[in-house]
C-alpha cells in the first residue's frame, strides 16, 4: 500500500486548498514553529476517523474549521482527502486508487466518503484493519509519542503486533458477533423474565376480575338503594321550600308598611335637611360677600400706598436725568472736536498709500519676470538632470550586464576546467571499470565450468539412486505382497478352525456326491466352500442314469443343487506350512530391502553434497553475473557521463565565445554613455550659475517689496483704525445727542404720571367708604340666618328616633327573610346536587328516571 497524495481545505490553518503529493522514498515537512507542520499529521490522523478533540489540539469539533483572521473571513467547513494507491489490491476492493475523504460543516454535520460515495465510520475503519493505518496504527506516531512505543506493556505492545500481522480485522469481527451474542442472551433472558411475569399475574389478574364482578352486583345493588333515598330526600326538600315560601311572603307584607312608614319619615326629614341646605347657602353667599369685601378693602389701601411710592420715586428721577442731561451735553461736545482732527488726519494717510501701492505694482512686475526666468532654467535642470538620470541607469544597467557577463565568463571558463578534469577522471574510471569487467568475466567462465562437471556428476549419481529406488520400490511391494498373503492364510487357518469347531457335530446329514466343474484348484487343495442357489428333485430317467454313482441314494432319490463353489485348503496344517514359508521369504527379503534403503542414504548423501557445491558456486555464479551487471551499468553510467561531458565542453566553448563578444559591445555602449552624461552636466552647471544671479536680483526685489508692503500694512492698519475711530466718535456722538431727547421726553412722562396717582389716590379713598356700609349691613343679614337655623335643627333631632325605630324593625325583618331565602336557596342547590351526584356517578340523567 502506497500514500499517494493529500489534500487539505478549510481544516486548521489551512484557509485555502493545498495538495501535498508524495513521491516514492522518503518525504519530509520542514518549517519555523508555528508554520502548521503538526496540522499535517492531524489532518491524516483525523481523516482516517479519530474521534477525540483532546487528540487532535482542540477543544471542540469546530475548532478543526479555519476560524479567519482579521483580513480574512472563516470557513463553514473542513475537508480533508487521503489517496493511496490499490494496484496491489491491499484494499478489497476493485479500485486501483483509494480516495479516502471526510467532511465537517460548522452546522455540526459530518460525513465520510470512499472514492466520492458516501460510507459510514465503520466502512473506514474496517477499511484500514490490518493494513497498518489507521488514527491508532504504528504506522502514525505523534510528536513526543516515539517512547510510550518503546516503554509500552506487552498488552500494548501486542496490539502493535496484531495490526502488523494483519489479524486486527478478524478480531474486531470475532468481538462483534460476541457483543452480539451476549445481546442475544440478555435478550433471551428478558423474554424468559417477561414470561414468568406473565405467568405470575395471571393469578392475581383472575382474583382482580373476580373482584370486578363482585363490585359490579354490589354497585348495582348501591345504585337502586341511592335512588330510592335520593327520590325520599327530594321530597322532603320540596316541603321544607314550601314552608319556607310562605314565611317569606309575610316577610314582604310586613317589609312594605314599614318601608311606607321609613319613607313619611324621610320625606319630613329631607324637607328639614333641604331648608337647612337653602339656609346654608344663603350664609355662605353673604359670607362670600363679606370676605369679598374685605379683600377689596385691604387691595385698595394697598393700591393708595402704591401710588405713594411711585410720586415719590418719579421725584427722584426727575433730579437724576436733569444731571444726566448736564453731563450729555458736555461730552457731545467734546466728540465733536475729536471728529474733525480725525477727519484731517485720514486724508493724508490715504494720498501715503495710494503712492506706495503704484510702488509695489512696478516692483512685482520685475520680480515676476525673474521668477520666470528662474523657473525656466530649473526646468531645464530639471529635464537634464533627468537624461542623466535615464543615462546612469542605463549605464548601471550595462555595468550589471557586464558585471553578469563577466561572472557568467568566469563561471564557463571554471566549468570548463572543472569538465577537463572531470572527463579525465571518467576516463580513468572507465579504463579501471573495463578491467575489472575482464577479470569478473573470466571468473564467471570458470564457475560455470565447474557448475557444469558437478550437474554432471550429480545427474549420473540420480540415475544409480533411481535404478536402486525402483529396486526397493519392487522388493517393497513383493514384502507386502508377502505379509498379504500371509495374513490371508492366517485368516483362512482361524476361519478353518472356527468352522471345525461349529460344523463338526452338528446334526446335518452327509450329502456325497460329485461335483462337475469347468474350471480345475489352481493347486492341490482339500476343501471346498459354496453358497447353494437351489434344490431341485431330479427326474426318473436322470435318476437312472447316476445310480451305479449315486448307491447310497436309492431309497431316498437324487437331487439337483445349482450352487456357487471355491476350493479351499480345509487342512490347518498344510496352510501352517504355507505360512511358514511365506515368513522365511519376508525374512530374506527385509534384510535385502535394509541394504537397499543403506545404499540409498548414501547415495543421496553424496547428491546432497554435490548439491550444496553446486548450489555455492550457483551463487558464485550469481554473485559474479550481478557484480558484472553493475559493472556494465557503471560502464553505461560513465558512457553517458563521457558524452554528457563532452556536450558541456562544446556548449561551454561556445558560451564563452559568445559572452566575449557581448561583453566588448557593452563597453563601446558605455563609453557612448558616458560621453553624453559629461555633456549634459557642462549644461547643467552654466544654467546653476544663471539662476545664481537671477537669485540674487529676486532676493533684492523681494526685500524692496517687503519693506513696501510692510509700509503699506501699516499704513493700512493706521487708516482702518482711524477709520473705526471715527466711526466710534460719530457713533458715540449720535447716542448722546438720542440719550438727551429720550431723558426730555421721559421727565415729561413723568410728570404726568405723577398726577393720574394723585387723583387715583382720591377716587379709592372714597370707594373705601362705601365698601365700610357695605360690610356692616352683611353682618345683620349672617345674624338673622343664624336663629332660622337653630329653630329647624331642633325639628330634625325630635325626628331621628323615630326613624331610628322604624330602621332596626326593617333591618330584622330583611335579616329573617334573607336566612329563609338562603335556607330555600341551599335547599334547591341540595337537591341539584343530589340529582347531579347520581347522575355522574352511574352515567344517566336522574329527571328521566323519576319520570
Amino acid at each position: 500500500m502506497y500514500l499517494k497524495r493529500i489534500e487539505i481545505f478549510g481544516f486548521k490553518s489551512f484557509a485555502d486548498r493545498t495538495i501535498l503529493n508524495f513521491e516514492p522514498g522518503i518525504t519530509a515537512v520542514v518549517g519555523p514553529n508555528g508554520c502548521g507542520k503538526s496540522n499535517v499529521f492531524d489532518a491524516i490522523r483525523w481523516v482516517l476517523g479519530e474521534q477525540s478533540i483532546k487528540e487532535l489540539r482542540g477543544s471542540s469539533r469546530e475548532d478543526v474549521i479555519f476560524n479567519g483572521t482579521n483580513k480574512r473571513a472563516p470557513l463553514n467547513f473542513a475537508e480533508v482527502s487521503l489517496t493511496f494507491s490499490n494496484e496491489t489490491k491491499v484494499f478489497p476492493i476493485e479500485y486501483d486508487e483509494v480516495t479516502v475523504s471526510r467532511r465537517l460543516f460548522r452546522s455540526g454535520e459530518s460525513e465520510y466518503l470512499l472514492n466520492k460515495t458516501p460510507v459510514r465510520l465503520k466502512d473506514v475503519l474496517e477499511l484500514f484493519m490490518g493494513t497498518g493505518v489507521g488514527a491508532e496504527a504504528y504506522s502514525l506516531v505523534q510528536q513526543g509519542k516515539v517512547d510510550l512505543i518503546v516503554s509500552a506493556r506487552p498488552e500494548d505492545r501486542r496490539l502493535i503486533f496484531d495490526e502488523a500481522a494483519g489479524i486486527t480485522k478478524y478480531k474486531s469481527k470475532k468481538r462483534e458477533a460476541l457483543n452480539k451474542l451476549k445481546d442475544t442472551e440478555g435478550n433471551l433472558l428478558r423474554s424468559n423474565d417477561i414470561t414468568i411475569e406473565v405467568k405470575r399475574q395471571i393469578a392475581s389478574i383472575e382474583r382482580q376480575a373476580k373482584k370486578a364482578q363482585r363490585y359490579k352486583e354490589s354497585f348495582e345493588r348501591l345504585k337502586a338503594l341511592e335512588f330510592i333515598f335520593a327520590e325520599h330526600q327530594l321530597s322532603t326538600f320540596g316541603q321544607r321550600q314550601d314552608e319556607l315560601q310562605n314565611s317569606l311572603n309575610d316577610f314582604q307584607v310586613e317589609e312594605q308598611a314599614l318601608h311606607d312608614q321609613l319613607e313619611s319619615l324621610n320625606g319630613l326629614l329631607s324637607q328639614e335637611n333641604n331648608l337647612i341646605s337653602e339656609l346654608d347657602e344663603k350664609a355662605n353667599e353673604l359670607h362670600r360677600e363679606s370676605i369679598k369685601v374685605e379683600n377689596q378693602i385691604e387691595m385698595e389701601n394697598r393700591q393708595i400706598g402704591f401710588n405713594e411710592e411711585r410720586i415719590v420715586a418719579i421725584d427722584l428721577n426727575e433730579q437724576k436725568i436733569e444731571e444726566q442731561k448736564n453731563q450729555l451735553k458736555e461730552r457731545c461736545r467734546t466728540q465733536e472736536e475729536k471728529i474733525n482732527s480725525l477727519k484731517a488726519s485720514f486724508k493724508n494717510l490715504k494720498e501715503t498709500i495710494i503712492r506706495n501701492l503704484e510702488t509695489v505694482t512696478t516692483r512685482k512686475d520685475d520680480l515676476a519676470q525673474l521668477e520666470e526666468s528662474i523657473r525656466e532654467n530649473k526646468n531645464g535642470i530639471k529635464q537634464e538632470e533627468e537624461a542623466i538620470l535615464e543615462k546612469s541607469t542605463d549605464q548601471v544597467h550595462l555595468k550589471n550586464e557586464s558585471t553578469e557577463i563577466m561572472k557568467n565568463f568566469q563561471g564557463s571558463l571554471a566549468r570548463k576546467r572543472r569538465l577537463d578534469l572531470e572527463n579525465n577522471k571518467v576516463h580513468l574510471e572507465k579504463e579501471a571499470i573495463d578491467n575489472k569487467l575482464r577479470s569478473v568475466s573470466e571468473d564467471i567462465d570458470r564457475c560455470s565450468e565447474r557448475i557444469d562437471d558437478l550437474k554432471g556428476n550429480q545427474e549420473s549419481k540420480k540415475n544409480a539412486l533411481d535404478q536402486i529406488k525402483q529396486s526397493f520400490f519392487v522388493l517393497e511391494k513383493t514384502i507386502n505382497d508377502l505379509e498379504n498373503s500371509k495374513l490371508s492364510l492366517l485368516s483362512k487357518r482361524e476361519f478353518i478352525e472356527d468352522m471345525r469347531t461349529q460344523y463338526e457335530n452338528t446334526s446335518d446329514p452327509v450329502a456325497q456326491g460329485t461335483l462337475l466343474t469347468s474350471q480345475p484348484p489352481l493347486e492341490e487343495v482339500k476343501g471346498i466352500i459354496g453358497r447353494i442357489k437351489g434344490v431341485q428333485r431330479c427326474d426318473e430317467s436322470k435318476q437312472r442314469a447316476l445310480a451305479e454313482h449315486f448307491q447310497s441314494a436309492q431309497g431316498n432319490g437324487l437331487y439337483e443343487i445349482s450352487c456357487e463353489t471355491k476350493f479351499i485348503e480345509l487342512e490347518p496344517e498344510q496352510i501352517t506350512i504355507k505360512i511358514e514359508e511365506l515368513a522365511s521369504q519376508i525374512a530374506c527379503h527385509i534384510e535385502e530391502k535394509n541394504h537397499m534403503a543403506g545404499q540409498i542414504a548414501e547415495q543421496q548423501e553424496e547428491i546432497n553434497h554435490i548439491n550444496m557445491d553446486v548450489h555455492q558456486h550457483e551463487r558464485e555464479l550469481s554473485r559474479l553475473e550481478a557484480d558484472k551487471n553493475n559493472i556494465l551499468d557503471e560502464s553505461s553510467k560513465l558512457l553517458e557521463e563521457l558524452n554528457i561531458i563532452s556536450q558541456e565542453l562544446i556548449e561551454t566553448k561556445e558560451s564563452l565565445n559568445d559572452l566575449k563578444s557581448r561583453e566588448d559591445h557593452l563597453i563601446e555602449q558605455l563609453n557612448l554613455i558616458a560621453d553624453e552624461i559629461g555633456h549634459l552636466k557642462a549644461r547643467i552647471s552654466q544654467r546653476q550659475d544663471e539662476i545664481a544671479g537671477k537669485s540674487e536680483q529676486r532676493e533684492a526685489v523681494i526685500v524692496e517689496i517687503a519693506q513696501l508692503q510692510t509700509e503699506l500694512d501699516s499704513s493700512r492698519e493706521q487708516e482702518a483704525g482711524q477709520e473705526e475711530n471715527l466711526r466710534i466718535f460719530e457713533e458715540t456722538l449720535n447716542g448722546g445727542v438720542e440719550e438727551l431727547h429720550r431723558l426730555e421726553s421721559e421727565a415729561s412722562e413723568r410728570q404726568a404720571k405723577k398726577k393720574e396717582h394723585i387723583q387715583s389716590s382720591e377716587q379709592i379713598r372714597f370707594k373705601i367708604q362705601e365698601l365700610e356700609s357695605k360690610k356692616q349691613s352683611l353682618k345683620e343679614a349672617l345674624t338673622a340666618y343664624d336663629s332660622q337655623k337653630e329653630d329647624v335643627y331642633n325639628r330634625i333631632s325630635l325626628m331621628r328616633p323615630q326613624i331610628k325605630e322604624v330602621e332596626g324593625k326593617l333591618e330584622e325583618i330583611r335579616s329573617d327573610a334573607h336566612n329563609r331565602q338562603l335556607k330555600k336557596q341551599e335547599l334547591s342547590f341540595g337537591q341539584q346536587s343530589l340529582k347531579d351526584k347520581i347522575s355522574q356517578t352511574y352515567k344517566i340523567d336522574f329527571d328521566v328516571v323519576l319520570n
